[in-house]
């Protein structure tokens, strides 16, 4: 194996998993490099169950960064009630003034990634595959519903069907790819 010590040099993959150090392979596309680096991360870090159960604070904690994202007023609320130019009026701009129908297909990534980390997370506990599965789902599909909801008791927000189907579809794709690719790619034991 030649080793490539050039600025396109890559993380060195082996049979024992990744490393993190620098080096190329000759003969092999940098596409190709990456490519293999990816799934080695990915079969690493995602597909191994958890070794701790603190693993549930990735979800939890993005589920608090949706939950703050969802309470955030219209920005018309904040001019009936004569507020500009403050932290929450901006970010209330920043988040709302966008075409309705992006707004909409950015729940199909936001609750995309509840339901990876979710899918992640809920491997520590080793359940059997059915009740894994009802675990993720009620959690997932529960939180969009709640999430939803929610909006009702913000000003100027109101809960709709449609952003209710979009954070479902999104986790539901998301859990889909999640246990097709762990199917296919079985995990790497850690050795660190």
């Amino acid at each position: 194996m030649q080793v490539n010590h050039t600025a396109e040099g890559l993380l060195k993959v082996n049979s024992q998993g990744l490393h993190l150090w620098v080096c190329g392979i000759s003969g092999e596309s940098l596409a190709m490099k990456l490519l293999t680096s990816l799934v080695r991360i990915t079969q690493r870090y995602v597909f191994t169950p958890p070794s701790s159960p603190w693993c549930v604070s990735l979800p939890i904690l993005w589920m608090c960064v949706l939950q703050f994202l969802s309470g955030i007023p219209n920005p018309l609320h904040f001019e009936e009630i004569g507020i500009k130019d403050t932290f929450m009026s901006d970010l209330s701009h920043a988040v709302h003034d966008f075409n309705p129908d992006f707004q909409n297909f950015m729940h199909l990534p936001l609750f995309g990634m509840l339901g990876l980390l979710w899918a992640w997370a809920l491997q520590y506990w080793k359940l059997p595959r059915r009740l894994y599965l009802q675990w993720l789902l009620g959690i997932v599909l529960g939180y969009g519903a709640i999430n939803e909801l929610t909006q009702a008791f913000v000003p100027r927000r109101f809960p709709g069907l449609e952003d209710l189907s979009f954070n479902w579809i999104g986790s539901i794709l998301a859990i889909i790819l999640f246990l097709w690719l762990k199917r296919g790619l079985k995990p790497i034991e850690n050795d660190v």
